[in-house]
């Protein structure tokens, strides 16, 4: 099961979304995805708060530990992917041993 997304074109050429709750299901040798809940339109569900009210109600069943993002205290952050793939070149490769060489 997932959330999907429905957009639909107005005459005036806005348009609106619906947020609509899917299983795949298979028929035959082929995956079809069937609507399980049409859920309503995105705006009036966020504007009313039932979103968010959906997700802390299934949040109960859930297994895993959810924490809002409100509840983080960010100050910094450092990102440490670049770091440690570089000094993992750096001793792979001995340039640390090559330029001890060069600079004596």
């Amino acid at each position: 099961m997932f959330l999907r997304l429905k957009h639909f074109k107005n005459k005036d050429g806005s348009t609106r979304s619906y947020l609509q709750l899917v299983e795949n299901i298979r028929v035959g040798n082929k995956t079809r995805q069937r609507v399980l809940v049409n859920l309503g339109r995105v705006d009036d569900l966020q504007n009313s708060g039932q979103i968010d009210r959906l997700i802390e109600s299934l949040r109960n069943f859930s297994t895993k530990e959810w924490i809002r993002k409100e509840a983080l205290n960010v100050n910094q952050t450092y990102l440490w992917g670049p770091v440690i793939i570089f000094e993992q070149l750096w001793k792979e490769l001995g340039i640390e041993r090559v330029l001890r060489r060069r600079a004596t």
